[in-house]
């Protein structure tokens, strides 16, 4: 099984970044004009079934989530990130799409170094 860290993922996103960058020369065509993303964000988590005592309780803590996309949409509300895209004659297609609110997100990390954040990204 692969190690799932984000610095993994990084690199992984990166590198496919950087393959679909040369296959767009190729190709002559830009086929996604939205920034690769790597979000960290907070989630809320279960705690166990079963009898605990308060404290514990009280020291629960929120889950970290790492998500890898592209940034299709950021507005003071939400943002949304899209893992897949796929191409067939002129159909477009997004999958695994993700909507997060924004004040659960703790960090954007842009994978392409080109790309500088407009103030309101809109699909």
């Amino acid at each position: 099984m692969w190690n799932m860290t984000p610095s993994f993922l990084v690199l992984n996103v990166c590198g496919m970044n950087t393959l679909e960058t040369r296959r767009n020369k190729i190709n002559g065509k830009k086929r996604m004009n939205k920034p690769l993303v790597l979000v960290t964000w907070l989630d809320a988590k279960d705690g166990q079934t079963g009898w605990h005592s308060i404290e514990d309780i009280q020291k629960e803590r929120l889950a970290v989530c790492h998500s890898t996309g592209w940034l299709m949409y950021k507005d003071e509300t939400k943002i949304i990130i899209m893992a897949d895209y796929s191409e067939f004659d002129d159909d477009k297609e997004g999958g695994r799409h993700i909507t997060i609110p924004s004040v659960w997100v703790q960090t954007i990390t842009y994978l392409k170094g080109d790309y500088k954040e407009k103030q309101n990204e809109h699909g």
